[in-house]
């Protein structure tokens, strides 16, 4: 005897889920089959200090940081105030190019990364406004 079941997996983040399935049987013992889905999570190497250097009063000094997504699975980065963090959707967050912390501007504020995809130059910059 035996059974066939197909289990539809729609998750609503890309966190990681557990769950079971009791399946009961003529005799008195359950069967507890667990159910666990997971993915590598994407890691971004950006230094936890970005070091701009010195600049001028009342001048823009542009620094460029290199990073890469190190992880196994692709990721959504999103760079936001620490005030406006959690946010349930970031992408409502990330309204603009930048992300303005006077003095400072960081852009792009919204970038996704494939795993060892890396991220500078044309946009990958952050701007110091003295």
């Amino acid at each position: 005897m035996s059974c066939k079941y197909t289990v539809r997996f729609a998750p609503d983040s890309l966190g990681g889920y557990e769950d079971f399935i009791v399946v009961e049987t003529q005799v008195e013992h359950l069967l507890v089959v667990p159910i666990t889905a997971r993915r590598p999570p994407p890691v971004l190497t950006l230094p936890r200090v970005l070091d701009c250097g010195y600049c001028l009063i009342g001048g823009v000094k542009f620094v460029e940081f290199l990073c890469q997504n190190v992880g196994l699975s692709a990721g959504t980065f999103c760079i936001i105030p620490k005030n406006q963090w959690p946010a349930s959707n970031l992408r409502s967050v990330a309204r603009t190019y930048f992300c303005e912390q006077l003095p400072f501007a960081v852009s792009p504020s919204l970038f996704v990364l494939q795993p060892g995809e890396g991220h500078s130059g044309g946009g990958g910059f952050l701007s110091h406004h003295c």
